[in-house]
């Protein structure tokens, strides 16, 4: 016998955000570390998984172990640290964030960052600080960057 039903459905797209779009680390002295707060938001009606790919050595993104779930409607506030594995560059690269809802709908994501990588101009150990004759001006621009 023929059997007669509705179906009733709701579509959704795979949505996330983020916010900022890019990352900007700023000047960062080697041997030290800049850390950048990004919103993920999830704008899907399914809760999606998500994972950090690809990461280069000098990225670290504060999950457990670069992946995660984030419900729908979800903001999901991250941290990313970089920390220069190079004395002195100019870096510029991608974060990749491979999105993942369901079995067999996948998405990659692309976050782009800079950041510029420089010497540090002081140098210390147990018993003495070295550092260049700066000008005051400099001096205290110096000083306000490595407490940043």
């Amino acid at each position: 016998l023929p059997v007669k039903f509705t179906i009733l459905c709701c579509f959704s797209v795979n949505a996330v955000t983020f916010s900022p779009p890019q990352i900007d680390f700023g000047t960062v002295f080697n041997q030290s570390a800049a850390k950048a707060l990004i919103e993920m938001e999830n704008h899907s009606l399914l809760p999606q998984r998500f994972s950090f790919v690809r990461l280069p050595k000098e990225l670290r993104v504060s999950t457990d172990a670069g992946t995660g779930t984030i419900l729908p409607g979800e903001k999901y506030n991250l941290q990313v640290e970089y920390r220069p594995t190079q004395l002195q560059c100019s870096d510029e690269s991608f974060i990749y964030c491979r999105l993942m809802t369901g079995e067999i709908c996948a998405r990659e994501i692309k976050i782009q960052y800079y950041a510029t990588v420089s010497k540090c101009p002081i140098v210390s150990d147990k018993r003495k600080i070295e550092f260049p004759a700066l000008p005051e001006k400099e001096f205290a621009e110096v000083v306000l960057q490595l407490n940043n």
